[in-house]
């Protein structure tokens, strides 16, 4: 039982070292399309986390994408 949760854990591991290193652009698509929308409804209630705001440069319309924030200053906040 321990040895089959060892060997999902590391095959989860090498899939998403592998998406990062051959499906940069695919990988860019999902985190836009889902883990930015899915982390931006709580990130600004939690602590340590954050919304950014811009525009794209390309497509030219607002983006929104959430980060991790630490403290610089004394209430000024830095995505990390």
């Amino acid at each position: 039982m321990a040895i089959a949760a060892f060997a999902s854990v590391v095959a989860i591991v090498l899939a998403a070292i592998l998406l990062m290193r051959f499906r940069k652009r695919w990988l860019a698509a999902f985190n836009l399309a889902v883990t930015n929308r899915i982390s931006s409804r709580f990130a600004p209630r939690l602590p340590g986390f954050g919304i950014t705001g811009g525009w794209g440069l390309r497509a030219c319309f607002p983006r929104r994408p959430s980060c991790t924030t630490r403290h610089v200053g004394d209430s000024r906040f830095r995505c990390v």
